[in-house]
């Protein structure tokens, strides 16, 4: 059969996506997935509705998904930030994403845009995606980097580093 000859990509696990992705992000994109980060695969489902019930289909699911997790938040730390530009530059990230330093380098040919991360993560929530991507995106192109939870944290916080910087270490 033709449908057969199709492969299909997983879908994202979303067991417990309020714990990792702001409610905020999730609306937007439950309600435009294109206009929202341009390019994904997730099609407008809700597309052919009328407005006032495409928003309450989306209401609907975001409560729906709303209790699989609880949302925590956490500004990185300067010295997270230092770390995680350093790790970012040197672990691999760059093989795939441009690089994010603010002095003047080649992008790479064929780069994943990033965007503005903290649209959609909290710092646990893009630790947790980063230690270990494939435990929510099966299908996903992100490789385990074999990252600790401390060298996760560290390049999410780079990531992140638009949020609320604190001046201590958080942790260690």
């Amino acid at each position: 059969a033709a449908g057969s000859m199709i492969s299909r990509k997983p879908a994202p696990v979303l067991d417990s996506v309020c714990s990792r992705v702001k409610p905020e992000y999730l609306l937007k994109f439950l309600a435009d997935p294109q206009a929202t980060k341009p390019g994904t695969t997730m099609p407008n489902v809700l597309a052919g509705l009328a407005a006032d019930e495409r928003a309450t289909v989306v209401e609907e699911i975001f409560h729906f998904l709303a209790t699989t997790g609880q949302v925590t938040t956490a500004n990185p730390s300067r010295q997270g930030v230092a770390r995680g530009e350093l790790l970012f530059h040197s672990v691999g990230c760059v093989a795939c994403h441009d690089p994010r330093q603010s002095s003047p380098v080649p992008t790479v040919a064929a780069s994943i845009p990033l965007g503005t991360p903290s649209r959609k993560f909290t710092l646990p929530g893009l630790t947790q995606f980063l230690q270990n991507p494939l435990a929510v995106r099966l299908g996903g192109r992100m490789p385990h980097l074999n990252l600790t939870a401390g060298e996760a944290r560290d390049i999410a916080s780079f990531l992140l580093n638009d949020l609320d910087i604190v001046s201590g270490l958080q942790y260690e």
